[in-house]
């Protein structure tokens, strides 16, 4: 993997736009995504944001019978890829939900939230992934990967500014952080780890 790779992967939620939910939808009839496991998203508020892409700022999350989370924020969710939303169920009873969010200026990111009881129990944000997972490294485990921000461009176009890809396994438990996975990757793009956030080190765009 070398730096491009990191700019390929920071476009992606843009770029990634090859199934729309809303197809499944009529303009008269509730909006509603079936998921797995019980789930489903219902969607209360469109707008309209960048590119006319539709958003969700009003959204509620079923687990069968019950609502067990409805947002009325300023925040504005997508439902407009292949891949995102998710829903599956890990350990102690314990249900997962992905969504994607709109956060431009910046890349998109994903918010997971974690039931259990019909109760929100955790949530966590991620970076937007724009692929199914896969074992990198070979240990019987998936991982996803993704950048959490888009660099600022460098005035010299043989510098950039460090930006780690982090990588995050599915596990029983979730999707959470591999820490020793993206340290060892980020040593081969980068020559050597300066941590789980980008900064203002100034490197060798090529590697």
């Amino acid at each position: 993997m070398n730096i491009l790779v990191i700019y390929i992967i920071a476009f992606a939620s843009i770029l990634l736009s090859d199934f729309s939910v809303s197809e499944f939808f009529s303009k008269n009839e509730e909006k509603e995504i079936i998921l797995n496991e019980g789930v489903k998203i219902k969607l209360l508020i469109e707008e309209t944001s960048f590119s006319a892409m539709n958003t969700y700022n009003e959204i509620e999350i079923w687990i069968g019978s019950h609502r067990v989370y409805k947002e009325e924020s300023a925040t504005e969710y997508i439902f407009d890829n292949n891949i995102w939303p998710q829903a599956r169920k890990v350990e102690n009873g314990i249900y997962e939900v992905v969504i994607e969010v709109f956060d431009a200026p910046d890349i998109n990111k994903l918010h997971a939230f974690y039931f259990k009881g019909n109760n929100l129990i955790n949530t966590k944000v991620l970076p937007f992934f724009g692929s199914m997972p896969e074992d990198i490294n070979y240990d019987g485990s998936k991982e996803f990967f993704g950048v959490m921000h888009i660099s600022d461009a460098h005035e010299n176009p043989d510098s950039c500014y460090y930006n780690p890809v982090l990588y995050y396994k599915v596990s029983n438990s979730g999707i959470d952080l591999d820490s020793s996975l993206t340290i060892q990757m980020n040593k081969k793009i980068w020559g050597d780890f300066y941590g789980f956030e980008q900064n203002e080190i100034i490197l060798p765009c090529a590697r």
